[in-house]
């Protein structure tokens, strides 16, 4: 599988990124802050419970793109949470998804080695994870287009900032 990395250095950047294509070709354009480039693959994630079908473009080895250039068509993103290893077996029964908007994106919360919980995050509110079971172990996932700040998983909700 191509794919590329972009890295982030402002002090409240992402550092390291995985980007779910390869670029051939950039050119980064000094006068404007602009950057363009040639793709050649895209593996981009896909899921039907997103609220908006990716719009990316289909890479060609002979078409420049611009990138962030568009307000609409942006290329979706999975990002997953480390693995929260606990000291003892809990149930986690509240999850907060905080974003700029809420256009599309998709909140995900897994417990031992399988999917918890899905929701389409319509809101910076807390929402409860359904069950009973305890798990030592919890990590969390979005997937989208909007800008995330954070995904909180708790047992309580006011343990949610």
């Amino acid at each position: 599988m191509k794919a590329g990395f972009a890295l982030d250095t402002k002090a409240s950047g992402s550092g390291l990124i995985r980007l779910s294509h390869h670029v051939s070709a950039v050119y980064a354009d000094p006068l404007t802050d602009a950057m363009f480039m040639v793709l050649d693959s895209n593996t981009e994630p896909t899921d039907v419970d997103l609220p908006v079908a990716s719009s990316a473009v289909t890479p060609t080895t002979t078409t420049i793109f611009q990138w962030d250039a568009h307000a609409t068509n942006k290329i979706v993103y999975r990002w997953t949470g480390k693995l929260n290893l606990l000291p003892y077996s809990t149930a986690l029964h509240f999850a907060k998804v905080e974003a700029e908007d809420f256009t599309n994106l998709l909140s995900r919360v897994y417990a031992g080695s399988s999917l918890l919980h899905e929701k389409v995050a319509t809101s910076n509110d807390p929402y409860r994870i359904p069950g009973l079971t305890t798990y030592a172990t919890y990590w969390s996932e979005v997937m989208g287009t909007s800008t995330v700040r954070t995904h909180q998983i708790a047992s309580t909700v006011t343990e949610l900032d």
